[in-house]
Formats: C-alpha cells, structure tokens, sequence
C-alpha cells in the first residue's frame, strides 16, 4: 500500500521531518521500502510550527504574480493525524484567504478554502480536487494528505541527478485510482536522505504534464530540507516557484485554527 507520500505542497510548507539517519542504499532496495522510507523522513520540511512561504508563479507570456503565505501546522489531529493551515498574505486581492487541509485515517482527508471577499467557505471535493489551487500550479489534489494511498509501485534502474550526481533510486507509481489527475508518477529519490528531488507527473493520456524539481536544500538543527522547489507545467508553459523565506518551530498552535467552521475569524 501506497502511504501518504504526497502532498508535495504541503509537505514543503508544513511538515516536519524526523532526525536524519543515513542508511546504506543496500538496505533499501525494495520500492515500497524506499517509499515507506520517504514519507517517513518527510524531508520537504519540518514537522510542527509556522513557515513564511513566497511564490512566484509564471503565466505562459512570463508574466510573475508574487504571493506570499502563512503555513501553520502540527501533527495534534485525531490519532495524530497531520493539519494544516494556510493563510494568503499578498497580494492585496486575496488577503486573508484561507485554505485547510485535515488528514484523516479513513483517507477521506478534508479540504476547505475560505474567501474572504466572499464571506464564504467552501469544501474542495471530486472534480474540484483537479483544478489549480490559487492559480498556482499545484492541483488541490496535489495538497491532498490522502492522495495516491495505493498504487502499483516500481523500481527503474538507479541514476544521477544534478550537477553533483547525487546517487538517486527511481520509483515510478502507478494510481490505483482511475478516477485521479494522473496516470502515473515518477520520482527521483535521494539515497542518503530519502528526499525526491524530481518528480515527474503524467496526465491521464499517460503525457507528460509537470515537472517538480528541488532547486535549492537547506539544514535546520543538522537536518536537510528543501527550501525551495518549483513546479512546471510543461504543457501549459507555465510554473510556480516557492520558496521558504523563515521557519519557527511552535508546538502550541491553538486547536481552533484548525476548525472548518472558524475559518472566517
């Protein structure tokens, strides 16, 4: 079984990796371990605290809107199940958006974006998940705690990566789910630090749709994390660039932030 790997998003923004242990790449071979491995060592980020995250996202003319956003975050929901909380700064236009991620055990993760200029909230669900969040180039499926739960997974032969030809496994997943935005996923995960550096993203017409790619990593206390990462749709000709500008470890956020029917407080 397929757990909890994704999302990247919100992975980047706010979820906190365990201690970092390097393991021999002899000791993970199979492609589930390697998987299991991964989502273990969360290494996009960190595990319980605030993040300020900047995106600049890129419209096929080359046109930049810059945004800015608050992640809030921690591991405190039912059975320990990660929560997620982000609030848009900037730009003026969507101030004080808000948009609620809460992993559930039963994978029925719930999702809620709150507008502001509205005065409403909405929940994200079915078809819905598939459209881009904030204009950004990730999908709302793409912040999905519970997405790609399940799939066939397999190993390709190992590579390099980067300019540095750091050692990587592999792994292409294949949804159990027909119903998802993609047909399959390609992942080019670090060997020592189990962080997938790549992640190629393929439309239901089995084409390459996006490329995710770490641009730069960071250590906080000893650990890595990827500080900055950027999405590409290749066939839209556009992308999105985020980058974590500051990062507090903060173990009190009050419960209520994660509340759905607070979300307009």
């Amino acid at each position: 079984m397929m757990r909890r790997y994704f999302p990247i998003l919100l992975l980047a923004l706010g979820t906190f990796g365990a201690g970092l242990v390097v393991v021999p790449s002899a000791m993970a071979q199979e492609p589930q371990e390697i998987v299991d491995r991964m989502v273990e060592e969360n290494r996009f980020g960190f595990d319980t605290g605030v993040a300020e995250v900047h995106l600049n996202v890129t419209d096929r003319n080359g046109y930049v809107k810059k945004q800015v956003l608050e992640s809030k975050a921690d591991k405190k929901g039912p059975g320990g199940m990660r929560r997620a909380l982000i609030t848009f700064l900037l730009p003026k236009d969507v101030t004080g958006t808000k948009f609620l991620s809460l992993e559930s055990k039963d994978g029925q993760d719930e999702q809620w974006l709150y507008l502001p200029a509205l005065r409403r909230k909405r929940r994200i669900r079915g078809a819905a998940k598939q459209g881009r969040f904030m204009g950004t180039d990730f999908s709302y499926a793409d912040l999905d705690f519970g997405d790609l739960r399940e799939g066939a997974v397999r190993k390709l032969p190992d590579g390099t990566l980067g300019k540095k030809k750091r050692p990587v496994w592999i792994i292409e997943v294949v949804p159990k789910a027909k119903t998802g935005g993609y047909s399959k996923i390609v992942m080019w995960v670090d060997q020592s630090f189990y962080l997938p550096l790549k992640i190629e993203f393929y439309d239901r017409a089995e084409k390459l749709q996006k490329i995710l790619s770490v641009l730069k990593l960071k250590k906080r206390d000893g650990k890595p994390y990827a500080s900055k990462i950027r999405m590409r749709n290749v066939q839209a000709n556009t992308s999105t660039v985020m980058e974590v500008r500051s990062l507090q470890e903060q173990k009190d956020i009050p419960d209520n932030l994660f509340d759905p029917s607070l979300l307009a407080r």
